[in-house]
């Protein structure tokens, strides 16, 4: 992707370069037309990268959000279950103390 800059500045600044001139060559618009052709087509690749990388970046982000989810319900059911352990001992306890 670095190319890729180094060779879109490049395309850039020759273009600007080209149109800031009086005296154009006949054969600019073909090189306009070929700058112009080489641009969209490093946008359209460097796009193409940014889209891989979001997509990437979602699926990790999901798959990390759905690990989350049953790390806090095996935690949740663990303290669940520890409070239903202690609310049984406690009737327990309060039923011996009504029969004593």
């Amino acid at each position: 992707t670095t190319s890729n800059a180094m060779e879109l500045n490049h395309v850039v600044d020759s273009v600007l370069n080209r149109s800031t001139k009086e005296n154009k060559p006949s054969s600019f618009k073909s090189t306009q037309s070929l700058d112009e052709n080489a641009v969209k087509e490093i946008v359209r690749q460097e796009l193409d990268v940014i889209r891989d990388e979001m997509h990437e970046t979602m699926r990790i982000l999901q798959v990390d959000m759905c690990r989350k989810f049953l790390q806090q319900t095996q935690e949740y059911n663990e303290v669940l279950s520890k409070l239903q352990q202690e609310n049984s001992e406690l009737r327990e306890e309060n039923e011996f103390l009504r029969n004593s």
